[in-house]
């Protein structure tokens, strides 16, 4: 049966007149003179209405996912806050709460700093095994994103050899320094914190086995980088001397 041109649509349910178009859609139909119940329109209409619903709904789950991301991110940050306080309970309670979101992102800073902070938290709470996993979560974290290496890679390493260090492991100790001196050769970290406390983790060490005199070089070493980027009188300078 033929339509006139002008003439509504009645839908199924009997209600008279198509959806109306949006106006970009109906200025194309006054241009061109076609009826607003053009079937090509009506087509492209309700298509544009369904990419506007779409869009609706990925800006809403955009802003639901930012919202919880940033939640987490703050409960990163508290755990920290609480590490620096000495609440190591409260800080791997945290850090863990946080590591759970981020481990579904992929690439994600977060997840390493996460990582991180749990496994230094509960290096503190003589985790030592518990400790040692996640931070090696933080190594692989950080190589995943920087294949080459990064600084916080690096301080990533010095953290576990320093728990290693407690635990008379000094073998290992020398392993994760080496690791993190790596990353400094790599990177060209020349003169940066990071390359002063490989130096000076290698020293103690190695003075920790009873050899003193082969320690030396190392602290001097330590020292040295130390003057350079954090001058005689920080207390970095201080520490290495006391050693």
């Amino acid at each position: 049966h033929h339509r006139s041109p002008g003439r509504p649509v009645v839908s199924a349910e009997g209600e008279a007149g198509p959806e109306p178009l949006p106006e970009h859609l109906q200025r194309i139909a006054e241009h061109y003179g076609l009826p607003l119940t053009d079937p090509v329109l009506q087509v492209m209409g309700a298509h544009w209405l369904r990419v506007q619903e779409s869009e609706g709904t990925l800006r809403d789950l955009s802003m639901e996912l930012q919202s919880a991301l940033d939640a987490r991110i703050e409960v990163l940050a508290e755990s920290g806050d609480m590490y620096s306080s000495g609440d190591f309970k409260r800080a791997v309670l945290s850090a863990q709460r946080a590591l759970e979101y981020f481990r579904s992102i992929p690439l994600c800073q977060e997840r390493a700093e996460a990582a991180f902070q749990s496994g230094r938290a509960f290096y503190r709470l003589d985790s030592a095994a518990t400790a040692q996993s996640l931070l090696m979560e933080a190594v692989f974290s950080w190589r995943n994103l920087y294949p080459k290496g990064s600084k916080a890679e690096a301080g990533v390493w010095l953290e576990m050899g320093n728990g290693l260090l407690q635990e008379g492991a000094y073998d290992k100790v020398m392993e994760k320094a080496q690791a993190a001196l790596a990353i400094c050769d790599t990177l060209r970290l020349e003169n940066q914190p990071e390359h002063a406390a490989a130096y000076r983790l290698i020293g103690k060490a190695t003075a920790d086995k009873g050899f003193y005199l082969e320690a030396l070089p190392y602290f001097e070493k330590a020292l040295e980088i130390t003057r350079i980027s954090s001058g005689e009188t920080s207390l970095a300078f201080a520490d290495i001397l006391g050693e």
